[in-house]
C-alpha cells in the first residue's frame, strides 16, 4: 500500500535504533529523485498510515518507528543492498549517536 518512495523512506529510516528528528530522515532518505520536500511529504504520508510515530516535544519533533515496523523495514534494507551505505552515510554524519 506504500508507493515505492515511501518503502525507500521506510527502508532507509530503519537504520535509527531510537528517536530521530526531520533533519536526520533528510540526510538518510534524500536522494537524486527527492527533493527535501519530498522527504518530508513522504513522512507525513507514512505518519498518516501510523508508519512512524511523531513526538512534538521542546520546539523539535521526534519520529520513531515502532519496533515490530523497524524489524519489518530492517530487513527490507538488508534485502535491498541499501544497509552498508545508508548505515555508512548516518555514521558519516553522526545521526545514529543522536538517535536516542
Amino acid at each position: 500500500m506504500l508507493s515505492r518512495e515511501e518503502q525507500a523512506v521506510l527502508r532507509r529510516l530503519a537504520i535509527f535504533p531510537g528517536s530521530f528528528t526531520l533533519e536526520m530522515t533528510r540526510a538518510v532518505a534524500s536522494d537524486e529523485h527527492a527533493s527535501a520536500s519530498d522527504i518530508v511529504d513522504r513522512v507525513a504520508g507514512l505518519v498518516r498510515k501510523s508508519l512512524i510515530t511523531a513526538t512534538a516535544g521542546d520546539g523539535d519533533v521526534r519520529l520513531r518507528l515502532l519496533r515490530i515496523t523497524r524489524a519489518y523495514a530492517l530487513a527490507k534494507l538488508t534485502a535491498s543492498g541499501e544497509a552498508d551505505i545508508v548505515g555508512r552515510h548516518a555514521a558519516n554524519c553522526e545521526l545514529l549517536e543522536a538517535a536516542a
